[in-house]
């Protein structure tokens, strides 16, 4: 089995692309309801503001991030976001371990 098609299995089996997607959705408003005047700046004032499109699914060897003392690879979902002008807006990646865990999440404005 390739590398790609191993990727697709693990992200097929544990849904990792429809976990993102719906954890894009509860970081999105958590941060209209934190941060509403930086929000608005950047025209996003409710979920029909912004749009969100799959960018890449990707298998990361990390020089950095570890779980008991050990290395870890892990894989990244990110979606980009777009504007009712379908201007880009910024990312939302989900890191998942190999398990299917997500352990951490990206939501990042330019």
């Amino acid at each position: 089995m390739t590398m790609k098609e191993q990727l697709t299995k693990i992200i097929s089996e544990y849904n990792l692309t429809d976990v993102t997607y719906d954890s894009f959705w509860e970081s999105y408003k958590g941060y209209l309801a934190d941060s509403a005047e930086e929000a608005a700046k950047h025209g996003l004032v409710d979920e029909t503001s912004v749009s969100i499109t799959l960018r890449s699914t990707a298998y990361c060897i990390s020089e950095h991030l570890e779980r008991n003392g050990e290395k870890m690879d892990y894989i990244e979902i990110c979606y980009e976001m777009f504007d009712k002008q379908n201007k880009y807006v910024g990312y939302y990646a989900g890191i998942f371990d190999l398990d299917g865990n997500m352990f951490d999440d990206c939501f990042v404005i330019e």
